[in-house]
């Protein structure tokens, strides 16, 4: 039987733990193996999974594996992803902890449709809202920008297609695309790693099938502060010029670059002087990525 590999990286997450093994819980495929990559450590956080654990009778499913200081998003996929490969897993499960799923045969549904096409990708809601985050998405190579189709809009009845772009708030790959496309690049420590790992996806010929009627709810940005924090300025900001540089050439880099540039001296010129700083500090430092 299939077995997958669900890798998620902890950042004081407790808050959103319950919802998360109450989800996992659910499934009616329970032939899965969570790693849940701890980047903030602390006893009282790991009784409290060791607690979640006996509740919801995942003994079997949870593995904690314990980082003694926080090595950033994109390592700790791989650490997960590591781990899966030994393990046998035939899917690896790139997902957050700050979500909640309820229909019982996702994971069913996500394997059978992982095994054709190896990337797989359901809808994603904010959480206890009918209004979408992800609904497939694509990369706008203009302005170095993700886009996700539909956001904010209500969630509608749609068919499954294919789609360029999907953040890893909850994607399920094949092993397959591992083994062809490497590991996540840890430059990026936070953000952007995921978008930087799909895009070398597709540029190795593998598609991304969305599936609308599976359902994903999502608290967004609980553990980083949201998207305005000066953490999340930083990295957000750093890791786009880093990916620009990466991946653009031609017109789309010039493009891009111009982009990212203008509306981040347009923020300096809006913003409070610790933000001014952030931004200068993040554009110094993408050139010694």
């Amino acid at each position: 039987m299939s077995k997958i590999g669900f890798v998620t990286v902890l950042f004081n997450s407790d808050s959103v733990l319950e919802g998360f093994f109450e989800s996992l819980s659910l499934q009616n495929n329970q032939n899965f193996i969570v790693y849940m990559i701890d980047n903030s450590y602390s006893k009282d956080s790991e009784i409290f999974i060791k607690s979640l654990v006996e509740k919801f009778n995942l003994q079997n499913q949870i593995k904690h594996i314990i980082n003694t200081s926080n090595e950033g998003v994109a390592k700790g996929n791989n650490q997960g992803i590591e781990l899966a490969v030994k393990d046998d897993c035939d899917y690896i499960l790139i997902g957050n902890n700050d979500i909640e799923f309820y229909q019982k045969d996702l994971f069913d549904v996500l394997i059978e449709k992982c095994e054709v096409n190896k990337i797989v990708a359901p809808k994603v809601l904010y959480h206890n809202t009918n209004q979408i985050w992800f609904a497939g998405g694509h990369i706008d190579k203009y302005r170095a920008l993700a886009i996700h189709e539909n956001e904010f809009t209500e969630s509608i009845d749609e068919e499954e297609r294919f789609t360029e772009y999907a953040p890893t708030c909850f994607v399920l790959f094949h092993k397959e695309v591992f083994e062809k496309v490497g590991l996540m690049d840890e430059k990026y420590f936070v953000y952007w790693d995921d978008t930087d790992f799909i895009v070398r996806a597709t540029n190795f010929g593998f598609k991304i099938l969305y599936l609308p009627s599976y359902i994903i709810q999502h608290k967004v940005s609980i553990s980083t502060g949201g998207r305005t924090s000066l953490f999340s300025t930083f990295y957000f900001l750093r890791n786009r010029l880093y990916f620009i540089r990466k991946h653009f050439k031609g017109l789309s880099y010039v493009s891009s670059l111009c982009y990212t540039y203008f509306t981040s001296f347009a923020k300096i010129i809006l913003y409070d002087m610790k933000r001014k700083k952030v931004i200068i500090k993040a554009i110094r430092d993408s050139n010694l990525m």
